[in-house]
Protein backbone atom coordinates (compact mmCIF):
# COMPACT_ATOMS: atom_id res chain seq x y z
CA UNK A 1 0.00 0.00 0.00
CA UNK A 2 3.03 2.51 0.23
CA UNK A 3 5.26 1.22 -2.78
CA UNK A 4 4.49 4.47 -5.16
CA UNK A 5 4.25 7.95 -3.75
CA UNK A 6 0.65 8.60 -4.82
CA UNK A 7 -0.36 5.68 -2.71
CA UNK A 8 1.81 6.64 0.48
CA UNK A 9 0.57 10.01 0.11
CA UNK A 10 -2.87 8.25 -0.11
CA UNK A 11 -2.99 6.02 2.75
CA UNK A 12 -0.57 8.19 5.18
CA UNK A 13 -2.99 11.19 4.62
CA UNK A 14 -6.79 9.66 4.82
CA UNK A 15 -6.26 6.23 6.82
CA UNK A 16 -4.76 4.96 9.36
CA UNK A 17 -2.80 2.34 7.98
CA UNK A 18 0.90 1.98 9.32
CA UNK A 19 3.60 1.36 6.60
CA UNK A 20 5.43 -1.87 7.53
CA UNK A 21 8.98 -2.49 6.24
CA UNK A 22 8.45 -5.76 4.08
CA UNK A 23 12.62 -6.26 3.65
CA UNK A 24 12.96 -4.80 7.25
CA UNK A 25 13.97 -6.60 10.55
CA UNK A 26 10.81 -8.52 11.33
CA UNK A 27 12.39 -8.08 15.05
CA UNK A 28 11.49 -4.00 14.57
CA UNK A 29 7.97 -4.68 12.51
CA UNK A 30 6.45 -6.57 15.95
CA UNK A 31 7.92 -3.92 17.78
CA UNK A 32 5.62 -1.57 16.42
CA UNK A 33 2.70 -3.99 16.12
CA UNK A 34 2.97 -4.22 19.46
CA UNK A 35 3.03 -0.76 20.23
CA UNK A 36 0.51 0.13 18.26
CA UNK A 37 -1.50 -2.89 20.17
CA UNK A 38 -0.79 -0.90 23.38
CA UNK A 39 -1.49 2.25 21.86
CA UNK A 40 -5.51 0.93 21.27
CA UNK A 41 -4.48 0.75 17.86
CA UNK A 42 -6.59 -2.74 15.72
CA UNK A 43 -3.83 -3.83 13.43
CA UNK A 44 -4.37 -6.31 10.13
CA UNK A 45 -2.32 -8.91 9.72
CA UNK A 46 -2.31 -11.43 7.25
CA UNK A 47 -1.66 -14.79 8.92
CA UNK A 48 0.17 -16.13 5.74
CA UNK A 49 2.41 -12.85 6.23
CA UNK A 50 0.12 -11.21 2.83
CA UNK A 51 -2.23 -10.61 0.44
CA UNK A 52 -3.25 -13.98 -1.60
CA UNK A 53 -1.82 -13.41 -5.01
CA UNK A 54 -4.49 -16.03 -6.50
CA UNK A 55 -7.51 -15.86 -3.79
CA UNK A 56 -5.96 -19.26 -2.35
CA UNK A 57 -5.31 -18.81 0.91
CA UNK A 58 -1.64 -20.03 2.01
CA UNK A 59 0.02 -21.75 4.90
CA UNK A 60 0.04 -19.44 7.82
CA UNK A 61 3.56 -18.26 9.05
CA UNK A 62 4.41 -17.61 13.08
CA UNK A 63 4.03 -13.53 13.12
CA UNK A 64 0.35 -13.24 13.57
CA UNK A 65 0.50 -16.07 16.30
CA UNK A 66 3.66 -14.65 17.79
CA UNK A 67 2.19 -11.18 17.93
CA UNK A 68 -1.22 -12.65 19.36
CA UNK A 69 0.22 -14.67 22.03
CA UNK A 70 2.73 -12.05 23.44
CA UNK A 71 0.32 -9.60 23.78
CA UNK A 72 -2.36 -11.41 24.60
CA UNK A 73 -4.91 -9.39 22.61
CA UNK A 74 -8.04 -10.95 21.12
CA UNK A 75 -8.48 -11.98 17.32
CA UNK A 76 -10.78 -10.96 15.12
CA UNK A 77 -11.00 -13.98 12.00
CA UNK A 78 -11.89 -11.95 9.15
CA UNK A 79 -12.42 -13.50 5.75
CA UNK A 80 -12.12 -10.86 2.75
CA UNK A 81 -12.98 -12.53 -0.92
CA UNK A 82 -12.77 -10.02 -3.91
CA UNK A 83 -10.14 -7.56 -2.85
CA UNK A 84 -7.73 -9.09 -5.27
CA UNK A 85 -10.14 -8.36 -8.01
CA UNK A 86 -10.69 -4.93 -7.36
CA UNK A 87 -7.26 -4.18 -6.30
CA UNK A 88 -5.03 -6.29 -8.04
CA UNK A 89 -1.23 -6.34 -7.15
CA UNK A 90 0.81 -3.43 -8.41
CA UNK A 91 -2.61 -1.37 -9.48
CA UNK A 92 -2.79 2.17 -8.23
CA UNK A 93 -6.70 2.74 -8.56
CA UNK A 94 -9.35 0.00 -8.37
CA UNK A 95 -10.01 -1.81 -11.45
CA UNK A 96 -13.25 -3.46 -12.35
CA UNK A 97 -17.03 -4.34 -10.47
CA UNK A 98 -16.36 -7.28 -9.12
CA UNK A 99 -17.82 -7.27 -5.29
CA UNK A 100 -15.87 -7.71 -2.24
CA UNK A 101 -17.22 -9.72 0.76
CA UNK A 102 -15.80 -9.43 4.17
CA UNK A 103 -16.50 -11.86 7.14
CA UNK A 104 -16.25 -11.58 10.53
CA UNK A 105 -15.81 -14.45 13.12
CA UNK A 106 -16.18 -14.68 16.40
CA UNK A 107 -13.49 -12.93 18.44
CA UNK A 108 -10.70 -15.01 19.75
CA UNK A 109 -9.15 -15.32 22.97
CA UNK A 110 -5.63 -16.28 24.02
CA UNK A 111 -7.20 -19.25 25.25
CA UNK A 112 -8.69 -19.98 21.71
CA UNK A 113 -5.33 -19.50 20.05
CA UNK A 114 -2.77 -19.75 22.34
CA UNK A 115 -1.20 -23.33 23.38
CA UNK A 116 0.71 -22.46 26.21
CA UNK A 117 4.23 -21.80 26.27
CA UNK A 118 4.86 -25.79 26.92
CA UNK A 119 4.01 -25.94 22.84
CA UNK A 120 6.94 -26.48 21.04
CA UNK A 121 5.57 -24.44 18.58
CA UNK A 122 3.79 -21.84 20.02
CA UNK A 123 3.49 -19.00 17.90
CA UNK A 124 3.34 -20.93 14.46
CA UNK A 125 0.34 -23.25 16.03
CA UNK A 126 -1.73 -19.95 17.12
CA UNK A 127 -1.32 -19.05 13.95
CA UNK A 128 -2.74 -21.92 12.39
CA UNK A 129 -5.47 -21.69 14.91
CA UNK A 130 -5.98 -18.20 13.59
CA UNK A 131 -6.06 -19.43 10.14
CA UNK A 132 -8.29 -22.38 10.83
CA UNK A 133 -10.60 -19.56 12.02
CA UNK A 134 -10.60 -17.43 8.56
CA UNK A 135 -11.08 -20.79 6.22
CA UNK A 136 -13.88 -22.02 9.19
CA UNK A 137 -16.22 -18.43 8.40
CA UNK A 138 -18.93 -18.89 5.84
CA UNK A 139 -18.14 -18.06 2.47
CA UNK A 140 -20.90 -17.42 0.13
CA UNK A 141 -23.68 -14.29 -0.94
CA UNK A 142 -26.35 -15.43 1.56
CA UNK A 143 -26.49 -11.65 3.14
CA UNK A 144 -27.95 -13.36 6.07
CA UNK A 145 -24.69 -14.98 7.58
Amino acid sequence: FFNSAIKRAYFENFTNLIPMERQGSLRESLRMAGESLNQGYNLLIFPEGTRSADGVIAEAKAGAGLLACRSGAPVVPIHIRGARDVLPRGALFPAGTARIRVRFGRTLHPRDYDPGREHPERFMEASRRILAAIKDLPDNDDPGL
